[in-house]
């Protein structure tokens, strides 16, 4: 199995995200969006956002099977067994790992890395409902060798993880969004699996949902992106290289757009990184183009159909033209879309893959999971307890959908 990705986190809740301020955009349409918002407006929407949290808490308890369904497809937690039966490829998941993770601390987010350079990968969990990260180092075998905890803070809620090295030691330290205290955690590692204790980068008044690893300005260091999702932009925070990070840059996803996640890679073959956010409360992707120094152009936007509020963002060469497509999960509707990149910083028209009728999907990510030379589309649908495997023929088509029921394993 080839399955690239090294985070697992649920970028929303649809609870939280009313539905009657969905704006309608063409999917035809290329839209610019400034980065002023309406103060007044703004600020009454914050207001009214946070005083929803607190009853849309209760919720997150839905969420505790998310990090183990995540780590079924995420981390090399679970093996493909492939057999050849008829000239078919068929395959089964076999789970590798358990640990003591329980649904009363919110587990949120997960990632991988190697934390004690021993050459295996380990894992770190964010749970919310305790406000801490766990640490777990695994051996050759993918068993547990040790679980260490680490406190992000009263009142935290850490929702998203993301590991570098920072501070470019030869050891990979962990950063969180911890959404709750308006900050991203960093733990630098002790230099033998362990980490010191968390030292906090302020965002200000936003609230960080969901953050991610990249070098935009091509200085060889990690810097780090952030979606602000109770305040309708994204984040830039450059590193230096050193373990400091300099302050936000800050761009507009849109009013009302709650962006969910984003996803980052060179979409017009220019050699610069770009950004697409998800745009659950707007319905549609946006694009940010990159700048050789580290900033961006303002956005443009693709519609993903009405009422589709899409969660999560993808992006591979899906009918091998070397040039990066991009694939959204529509969660209210139970579909993805996919955006063929048509060069010069365009995109066809949005072709929609239906999953099935009750599937709500949250996070999509790629690989190559029958080891043949096209991309296959995993998507999570946490709420329903599935995973949902679409093998591609390397042409934006692919072999009829494979779902597989997290709790029986069938």
């Amino acid at each position: 199995m080839d399955l690239e990705m090294e985070t697992v986190q649920r970028p929303c809740d649809d609870q939280d995200h009313p539905t009657e301020t969905t704006n309608i955009i063409p999917a035809s349409d290329i839209i610019e969006t400034s980065h002023q918002t309406d103060d007044n407006n703004k600020d009454t929407y914050v207001l009214e956002n946070q005083e929803k949290e607190q009853k849309h808490l209760r919720s997150w308890i839905e969420f505790g099977i998310f990090v183990i369904v995540s780590m079924i497809i995420g981390v090399l937690v679970v093996c493909f067994t492939i057999r050849k039966s008829d000239g078919a490829c068929q395959w089964n998941f076999r789970s590798t790992i358990k640990s003591s993770l329980i649904h009363s601390s919110h587990p949120q987010a997960l990632a991988v890395g190697d934390f004690d350079n021993n050459q295996q990968i380990d894992l770190v969990v964010a749970k919310s409902g305790t406000n801490t990260i766990v640490v777990f180092l695994l051996d050759i075998n993918a068993t547990i060798n040790s679980q260490q905890t680490y406190s992000t803070g009263a009142r935290s809620r850490p929702c998203s993880l993301a590991v570098a090295d920072f501070n470019e030691d030869g050891y990979t330290d962990i950063a969180v969004a911890n959404n709750g205290t308006n900050n991203i955690g960093i733990f630098f590692n002790n230099r033998n699996g362990s980490f010191l204790t968390q030292q906090t980068l302020s965002t200000g008044s936003y609230r960080p949902s969901f953050i991610t690893i990249a070098d935009f300005n091509h200085d060889n260091h990690s810097d780090i992106a952030v979606v602000y999702h109770g305040t309708d932009n994204i984040g830039i925070h450059l590193g230096n290289g050193n373990g400091v990070f300099q302050s936000v840059t800050v761009y507009s996803t849109g009013y009302d757009s709650l962006p969910c996640s984003l996803a980052i890679g060179d979409l017009n073959d220019d050699n610069q990184l770009d950004i697409v956010v998800a745009n659950y409360g707007t319905n549609n992707i946006g694009i940010f183009f990159g700048n050789a120094n580290g900033s961006f152009t303002s956005q443009q936007m693709y519609s993903t159909s009405s009422n589709s509020h899409p969660t999560s963002v993808a992006l591979a060469d899906l009918n091998q033209d070397r040039r990066l497509d991009i694939l959204v999960t529509h969660y209210a509707i139970g579909t993805i879309g996919m955006f063929v990149n048509e060069g010069n910083a365009t995109f066809a028209k949005q072709i929609i893959r239906t999953l099935d009728s009750k599937s709500r999907p949250q996070v999509i990510t790629v690989g190559n999971v029958d080891l043949d030379e096209y991309v296959d589309v995993v998507v999570v649908d946490s709420e329903n307890d599935r995973i949902h495997v679409l093998r591609g023929y390397g042409n934006t088509s692919f072999h009829s959908l494979t779902t597989y029921d997290s709790v029986s394993g069938s």
